[in-house]
Order: C-alpha cells, then structure tokens, then sequence
C-alpha cells in the first residue's frame, strides 16, 4: 500500500520539477519493508536556520502550497510533515520522505470522499 501511495504522490506531482518524490521498487518491497531510491540531500532542519530570510520564505510558501494541492487537488497527502521527514536537495527542491526510520518509511493520509 505504501508503494502505491509514493507512486501516486511521484504521479501527482510529475509535472512540477521543483518537487522530488523517490522512485518505489515494489519489487525489493514487502508488507514490512519498503524500498525507494535513494535521495541525497540535507534535512530541512539541518538547513532551514542557514537559508536566507528570503529564501527561507519562499521555501515555506511553496511547501505550504505543495501541502494545499496535497490535500484539495489530490486528497493524499504525507501525514508525517516534521523537518526531518524533508530534504532540500541541491537544486533546492523539496523532497518528501522520512529518512529517520529504518528502513524510511512514507507516511501518507488518505482524504475519503464525503
């Protein structure tokens, strides 16, 4: 289920470059293990203190839109949103996982119509 969920989230968002989902490999994955690409960048929280005002702000604005278009345009949305769980990436584009867990993990809600 997790794999579905993270290929959904790399479909969802396959237009927008500024945004890095890993790749899943269902097939080096099971009920218990879940395995993606590797992504390497540093935790927002090792970052987020050295980045500029400005562009700390513009930061915030696009993971709160990302975060919008999650919830309103998707319904699926990464339920565990803590620094730790975001990757700034050279380009800087904000990459969604949860690098502390082991293995990573991608924590997901799912919204259900009503």
């Amino acid at each position: 289920l997790e794999a579905a969920h993270l290929a959904q989230f790399r479909a969802n968002f396959s237009a927008e470059p500024d945004v890095v989902i890993p790749q899943p490999h269902p097939e080096l994955s099971s009920e218990r293990v879940l395995t993606m690409s590797r992504l390497d960048g540093s935790a927002l929280s090792d970052v987020i203190t050295s980045l500029g005002r400005q562009q700390a702000n513009e930061f915030v604005r696009r993971g709160a839109q990302i975060y919008i278009e999650m919830i309103f345009r998707d319904g699926l949305f990464h339920a565990d949103p803590h620094p730790g769980n975001i990757l700034i990436l050279p380009a800087p584009s904000p990459a969604a996982a949860d690098p502390g867990m082991e293995p990573p993990a991608f924590s997901v809600g799912l919204l259900g119509a009503r």
